[in-house]
């Protein structure tokens, strides 16, 4: 599904551009190579750009057998899928401390502890907001522009349409939270 849901946003990108919608990233055609070699990198920047509902995970990292770096206790694996780390939890409480260094996420722990890690990952392209997947095609149309149509007027309009819309997926990002409600005797007779 992912490799269908990456021609579906590059394709509308490049149908902004005046240009035909591609099938396969093979394609042998100029719009298909260029969309092949830039899709990853921009969609991996939009994702890392801001703490996405859609893009929250956590995951139980396997711990590294070589010694980790002083003054740490461990060393663990990072997610392969990691794009920003949040938090490290050792024991199922906030780490005392923790650091991403490049044998991977280092802390203190005990050798029994399990550790999580609260990250932002990379999901399915079927998992994108739709406020999301729409300034990824703005910015993905920007990105485009130049090595397709050789027009930096056209990029810099998508450009600032990609802002836009990014601006208005982040916002409507952060009113999906839930809401904290004080659970009291007032609440509680109102459910009833």
């Amino acid at each position: 599904m992912a490799l269908i849901d990456q021609l579906r946003l590059c394709s509308s990108a490049l149908v902004l551009l005046g240009e035909q919608p591609i099938d396969d990233f093979e394609a042998g055609t100029a719009p298909a190579e260029v969309a092949s070699r830039l899709y990853p990198g921009i969609v991996d920047a939009a994702l890392a750009s801001h703490p996405w509902n859609f893009s929250r995970k956590t995951a139980l990292l396997t711990r590294l057998p070589d010694e980790a770096p002083q003054p740490w206790d461990y060393a663990y694996a990072r997610p392969t899928d990691m794009l920003r780390l949040v938090r490290v939890l050792v024991g199922g409480t906030q780490a005392r401390g923790w650091d991403l260094q490049e044998v991977g996420v280092v802390t203190w722990a005990n050798a029994t502890d399990e550790v999580w890690a609260e990250y932002h990952g990379k999901p399915d392209e079927a998992q994108f907001s739709p406020q999301f997947s729409q300034a990824l095609i703005y910015l993905l149309a920007a990105d485009f522009a130049v090595p397709i149509t050789e027009d930096t007027d056209r990029a810099g309009f998508w450009r600032q349409s990609a802002m836009l819309a990014m601006r208005m997926a982040r916002h409507q990002n952060a009113t999906e939270h839930a809401v904290q409600v004080p659970w009291g005797r007032s609440l509680a007779v109102r459910l009833r």
